[in-house]
């Protein structure tokens, strides 16, 4: 992959919260891996370490004591991740395009009687009409967005249910 095939496919983006002492870091772990031939090796761990750090959570599990325990693990950053959870098969009750440029996303799911707002920054291109549930990959966090405080899921990820 070219330098501009690197920047054009987004990865350049997730790098940027590294500072030079982590990349460079990165970058010999990489390079060694690559050398002994390695690299299928590392790509497969992390993988399941990223699939075992996801928690299946149905969603009225959200309730006032998770929202608590959730907020007591804060300050979040590089060191600590905010925790991602994931629900299979949410009912989609309704649908926005947000955003200048209609990139956002923003989903009223519903399971089992439990209801929030889901919002999809930059991916309402993975929105297909008429998909009635979703699997989705999420974080919790608190919607201000003019003065609401109320609690929403901020989607990593989806796709449609079948």
């Amino acid at each position: 992959m070219t330098q501009t095939e690197f920047r054009k496919s987004g990865w350049a983006k997730e790098f940027s919260n590294f500072d030079e002492t982590e990349l460079a870091t990165i970058l010999l772990c990489v390079r060694s891996l690559v050398e002994i031939g390695c690299w299928t090796e590392l790509v497969h761990y992390c993988a399941y370490r990223i699939e075992e750090s996801i928690e299946e959570t149905a969603l009225e599990e959200l309730d006032e004591a998770m929202i608590r325990w959730i907020n007591d693990l804060e300050p979040y950053g590089p060191a600590n991740p905010r925790p991602i959870f994931a629900s299979m098969g949410v009912k989609v009750l309704e649908n926005f395009h947000m955003g200048r440029e209609q990139q956002h996303l923003r989903l009223r799911v519903e399971t089992n009687g439990a209801q929030f707002t889901a919002l999809a920054f930059n991916q309402a291109d993975k929105w297909r009409p008429n998909t009635e549930s979703v699997d989705m990959a999420f974080t919790v966090m608190n919607d201000s967005f003019r003065g609401k405080g109320a609690i929403a899921l901020r989607l990593i990820d989806f796709k449609a249910s079948f």
